[in-house]
This record gives structure tokens, sequence and C-alpha cells, in this order.
């Protein structure tokens, strides 16, 4: 029983180890105004796994943190997409 007790316990941590922060830029043209910048985080906060969102208005981006095991980059396009402004990753 302890062995497998310690098998299970090893999976868990080497599952959780595989999961990390990742960041990444993403280009918000329509996003002109404080208005449309509170919008937009809003939308990518509300998204499991998201830990940070921070706008830089004058260059019309967002950088956004979050775990790749509880989300993707394409979900944090979609979540822009969906309400009105379009988004793509900066490389």
């Amino acid at each position: 029983m302890k062995k497998v007790f310690a098998v299970l316990a090893m999976s868990v941590f080497s599952l959780s180890a595989l999961a990390a922060d990742k960041t990444v830029v993403l280009s918000v043209p329509k996003m002109q105004a404080e208005a449309d910048a509170a919008k937009v985080n809003g939308a990518l906060k509300k998204i499991p796994g998201v830990s940070k969102a921070q706008v830089k208005l004058d260059k019309r981006e967002t950088h956004v943190t979050f775990d790749d095991s509880k989300t993707s980059t394409s979900a944090l396009l979609q979540a822009a997409k969906d309400i009105g402004y379009a988004a793509t990753q900066v490389e």
C-alpha cells in the first residue's frame, strides 16, 4: 500500500512540475482608450489560469502571464475576440 501511495504522489508531483507560467504579448490594435484596456484586461483575467494581464496602451499591447496547463494563447485570443477586440500574438 505504501508503494502505491508513493507512486501516486510522485505522479502528481511530476505532473505539477510540468505546468509552467508562460507570458505572451498580444497586439490589440482597437484598444485605444482606458475603457478599452479595462475591457480587455477584465476578459483576460476571468480566464482560469491567468495570473496577470498588464496593458501597455501606448503600444496597444497586453502582456499576459498564465499557467499553460490551465489555458492557452488561443484561449486568450478568443477571449479578446469574444468582446470585439481582434488580437494577435506578438512574436
